[in-house]
């Protein structure tokens, strides 16, 4: 049996296209008794369908933790994604997902654009950040004065989760030895013994919630007074004479300050 050459033409088979192939005699072939019938021949490389050999996944979808995306994969070409913020896919996100993306649904398109040798591929869906569960672990509060407005004082809170949003607190009080007494909204103002703690609420991008009962002790003093006056200079009293407390108090200026504090 004599031997033979192929040659394709081009010479490399890559692209969609017919390629043309030549059949030879090998040289112990020549002017042997052998000859080639159809020794032209064609050959053709047809468009190849296209598939996906992965899913788009997502993990970590909670507000502070940076959501972490898994691309899909194709048979062929490129892989691009885009992200909209509505089911229309009228607006685009384009902000990327780190701790503090806001808490949402998100949409996405993934797409492989078609070529002349693979076909395109395309798919869609959606995904949720959902909020924190932040639950408070801890409560610190130093003690006040009165002053006739509500406690401000530099609390400081510790809690279960990522909470870099928690900015609103709301608080709640009872006093000291009401320990099945009802919760009053707000920090108190009045001086007394209190117990403070954190109300569950729900924010943007957070829940929080006080489940183990966090509280913080809280003192907060009487304010000290000190009159200040002046007995008027022709305030003249004589022995056997006796002044009521009115006529008294006529005969005494308050200093500026107690005077604007409303002392008379």
């Amino acid at each position: 049996v004599p031997t033979f050459t192929v040659t394709v033409s081009p010479d490399s088979v890559v692209d969609v296209a017919e390629y043309a192939v030549t059949v030879a005699l090998g040289e112990d072939a020549v002017n042997a008794n052998y000859t080639i019938q159809n020794g032209n021949l064609t050959y053709s490389v047809t468009k190849a369908g296209n598939e996906w050999l992965s899913e788009f996944a997502v993990d970590g979808n909670v507000f502070g933790s940076a959501a972490q995306i898994t691309l899909p994969t194709a048979k062929f070409g490129s892989v691009q994604i885009a992200y909209y913020t509505d089911a229309e896919h009228h607006a685009p996100y384009e902000g990327g997902f780190t701790q503090t993306s806001p808490v949402g649904i998100y949409y996405y398109v993934v797409t492989v654009e078609g070529t002349d040798n693979y076909d395109g591929l395309e798919t869609e869906g959606s995904f949720e950040i959902a909020k924190a569960e932040v639950t408070v672990t801890g409560i610190t509060a130093p003690d006040g004065t009165y002053d006739g407005a509500a406690y401000d004082g530099n609390i400081e809170i510790t809690y279960s989760a990522f909470a870099e949003e928690i900015s609103a607190v709301e608080w709640q009080f009872r006093l000291a030895d009401a320990e099945d007494g009802a919760w009053t909204p707000g920090l108190p103002t009045a001086a007394g013994e209190y117990v403070i703690s954190v109300a569950d609420y729900t924010a943007a991008n957070v829940t929080v919630t006080n489940t183990a009962d966090f509280t913080a002790t809280l003192s907060i003093a009487k304010a000290v007074v000190t009159y200040n006056a002046t007995l008027a200079s022709d305030a003249k009293v004589f022995f056997g004479e006796t002044l009521t407390a009115e006529e008294m108090k006529a005969l005494i200026t308050p200093d500026q300050a107690l005077a604007e504090a409303g002392f008379t």
